[in-house]
């Protein structure tokens, strides 16, 4: 292996891991996002565990998040008499966290920090990967935080677990 090509693999092994250190800080902010958009189904009683799991599955199958979205609003349409990801707006709402809410907020927070520490990063590359790595992680939250309210009925502890300090959920 050449200086160069050596050189090269070290930055990408620097920027992977300030990627992860920065996303691994910003984790409780993305669980408590998706533990507010779980409970929007807390009176729902059409939603089954695996419809979630089955997002979560798209995301971790393929290196896209249009396809993602798309596999949601495909879900929401396909709702008919099971109307569980139109329910108070959950799936929407979820599209809206992943295009433009907390997901590209935090994406753009960790695009930074690792840019500073690495300023010879691709910003591009970085976002589009901190981006896919912030999805598969939300919306693995989102399926344990359903699970754990589908099975015990206590939807209360998960307002209460992801309430932001001086706002209601």
């Amino acid at each position: 292996m050449s200086g160069r090509t050596e050189a090269g693999e070290i930055i990408k092994l620097r920027i992977r891991l300030l990627l992860e250190r920065a996303i691994d800080r910003r984790l409780d902010r993305l669980l408590r996002a998706a533990g507010r958009q779980v409970y929007l189904l807390r009176d729902d009683r059409s939603m089954r565990e695996n419809q979630i799991r089955n997002v979560l599955d798209v995301a971790l199958s393929k290196p896209s998040l249009d396809v993602v979205t798309n596999f949601i609003r495909y879900q929401m349409g396909r709702s008919g008499g099971n109307q569980a990801w139109l329910h108070n707006n959950f799936g929407q709402k979820v599209v809206e966290d992943i295009e433009r809410g907390v997901v590209p907020e935090l994406a753009a927070e960790v695009t930074d920090e690792v840019s500073r520490e690495v300023p010879e990063a691709d910003r591009n590359e970085v976002a589009r990967e901190a981006r896919l790595r912030l999805v598969r992680l939300y919306l693995g939250y989102l399926n344990r935080w359903f699970y754990y309210g589908f099975k015990t009925r206590r939807w209360d502890d998960i307002a209460a677990a992801t309430k932001e300090a001086g706002t209601d959920v």
